[in-house]
């Protein structure tokens, strides 16, 4: 039962979200057993860091 949430789906949206200042990113990192959002960032251009920074925030919590 240990191992069920160590497997891990990224996705990277390029959904609208609003704000005041400007269109925003959305990476976020998904436990594929339970469903539950592990980690997510956000960032006002799409680069590599932002993927990356959500799946550091998604590690951090889950330790996987």
């Amino acid at each position: 039962m240990k191992q069920l949430n160590r497997l891990k789906n990224g996705f990277l949206t390029l959904q609208n979200i609003p704000t005041e200042e400007e269109w925003r990113y959305l990476a976020g990192v998904m436990e594929l057993h339970g469903r539950a959002l592990a980690g997510w960032a956000k960032d006002s251009r799409m680069k590599t860091e932002l993927v990356a920074d959500a799946l550091k925030q998604a590690i951090g919590r889950t330790g996987a």
